[in-house]
């Protein structure tokens, strides 16, 4: 699949975003671009909207960032839209899931948010000792893992 770039201005978000992301996200996001660029593309339709990494998208837009990085899908439907969106939810759920934390259980904290107040659950994956970033449920490239 070929990387494109594309202006966020020409991007928006669902009108029916199936996952919220928490201001503490967000900061991560922010933190993680920081310290090592855009490590994973958006996943857009062809009409701009997001599919996937509508957080990546927000985090973007806060920075001051103009363009990004984007996996454009071409003649989805609305319904395979969102598959796709519900599908990429649950991947970062089950990687969550999975994260072996006896490997260095002093680098890793899982939080997880599904209280009824939330309607939405959320789980975010942070390294919690310098460099403190969140990687899409990645280890940190360069060998720092």
């Amino acid at each position: 699949m070929k990387i494109t770039v594309k202006k966020l201005s020409e991007l928006h978000k669902p009108a029916h975003n199936i996952r919220r992301h928490s201001e503490k996200q967000l900061t991560e996001y922010i933190r993680s671009i920081e310290m090592f660029g855009q490590v994973k593309p958006l996943v857009v339709a062809e009409d701009g909207e997001i599919i996937a990494g509508n957080g990546l998208y927000e985090a973007l837009l806060r920075m001051g960032r103009e363009t990004c990085d984007c996996y454009v899908m071409v003649g989805l439907t609305d319904v395979q839209k969102k598959k796709l969106m519900m599908a990429d939810n649950k991947v970062v759920a089950l990687l969550a899931e999975g994260v072996d934390r006896n490997l260095h259980p002093e680098r890793y904290t899982i939080a997880k948010d599904t209280s009824p107040s939330s309607r939405r659950a959320w789980i975010e994956i942070s390294l919690v000792s310098p460099p403190r970033a969140v990687l899409a449920c990645r280890p940190p490239r360069g060998g720092r893992g």
